[in-house]
């Protein structure tokens, strides 16, 4: 019975290090996009202003993880508490691209996702160009001639 136990000893801190290997695997596959379809890398300003929310996000993420008690346990429970911190930090970045404008997707899909933001950001336009333009009064942005 002993040599069982040595054994399930020893696979728990293989199968931790190959789920984190795996989930490692997939974070690096995704991407983020902006939410309004146009493209950060067709415009440098877009690209600095990325590079800026990025920044400020991975500001806050840190943050985050220093205000997180240290994990002091190892084996497969060290080894859970550290996925669980990893996942709520990438909730915080997330939660702060998406507030910037961002999405995470996989880059497979980007440049489709892209589109789909896009296609949706001018129907957003078009509908609020319409709901403005059935509110009486003067309308923003368009000038009356004087007689």
């Amino acid at each position: 019975m002993r040599h069982t136990r040595s054994k399930m000893r020893f696979r728990q801190p293989t199968f931790a290090l190959a789920s984190a290997a795996l989930l490692a695997g997939c974070v690096s596959d995704m991407t983020y996009i902006r939410t309004d379809g146009r493209n950060v890398s067709a415009d440098p300003a877009l690209e600095q202003q990325f590079q800026k929310d990025n920044a400020v996000c991975s500001g806050e993420t840190e943050r985050a993880r220093t205000a997180a008690p240290p994990i002091t346990t190892s084996g497969l429970p060290g080894a859970v508490a550290t996925a669980t911190l990893t996942d709520a930090l990438d909730k915080v970045e997330q939660t702060c691209m998406s507030q910037k404008g961002y999405a995470l997707v996989y880059q497979n899909v980007a440049e489709v996702r892209l589109a789909e933001f896009a296609t949706a950001d001018v129907e957003k336009r078009k509908r609020e160009a319409s709901e403005r333009a059935a509110l009486p009064g003067p309308q923003p942005g368009v000038r009356r001639r004087k007689p």
